[in-house]
């Protein structure tokens, strides 16, 4: 169980907070949409949404058939 124990559907936005540079290397559709595990790992989009909808996130989170 989480702290709060959020549901995807309680959460109406997300803001995430990065240095510029970090800005600028993760504005790439592919680090937006990622289609495999280099850019799933590398993307701040993904891992937050992987997240929120599955309650946790780990190694197995870069799974191909999370990539849908």
């Amino acid at each position: 169980m989480t702290e709060h124990d959020l549901k995807p559907s309680d959460i109406a936005a997300v803001q995430i907070r990065a240095s510029a540079r970090e800005a600028r290397h993760t504005t790439a559709l592919a680090k937006k949409y990622p289609r495999n595990a280099e850019t799933a790992d590398h993307s701040a989009f993904y891992a937050t949404a992987f997240a929120i909808k599955e309650r946790h996130f780990g190694p197995d989170s870069a799974d191909p058939r999370h990539f849908q």
